[in-house]
């Protein structure tokens, strides 16, 4: 492996981004935030329970991820809206601030 590669290893580990770091801390967090940004890029913004359906079921309990996207939205990195066709139903979308810090995020290893 070349040495570039586990420069961008330490990257991805030792940042300054707090946000980032919090998702971090938490496999459950971490993919959501994979989840709504890819969601973010493609525009394609989908329900809460349409994320909670894509995260592996072994991975964490159905309590335990809606206890992340509560938390991750009572800081304010998430953020819940309503769906035009549906208003009982909610969509995740990140923050400017989230966003901001992902894309500093996503530089390191571009």
């Amino acid at each position: 492996m070349e040495k570039k590669n586990f420069n961008i290893l330490d990257e991805l580990i030792s940042h300054d981004l707090e946000i980032i770091k919090y998702f971090q801390s938490d496999i459950t967090k971490y993919k959501l935030l994979i989840l709504v940004f890819k969601n973010y890029y493609d525009q394609g913004f989908q329900t809460i329970e349409d994320i909670i359906e894509k995260l592996p079921r072994d991975m964490s309990s159905r309590a335990h991820k809606l206890s992340c996207i509560t938390d991750l939205t009572v800081k304010g990195y998430l953020i819940k809206e309503p769906l035009n066709s549906d208003l009982r139903k909610k969509c995740l979308k990140p923050s400017k601030n989230l966003i901001e810090e992902f894309d500093k995020y996503i530089k390191i290893v571009g």
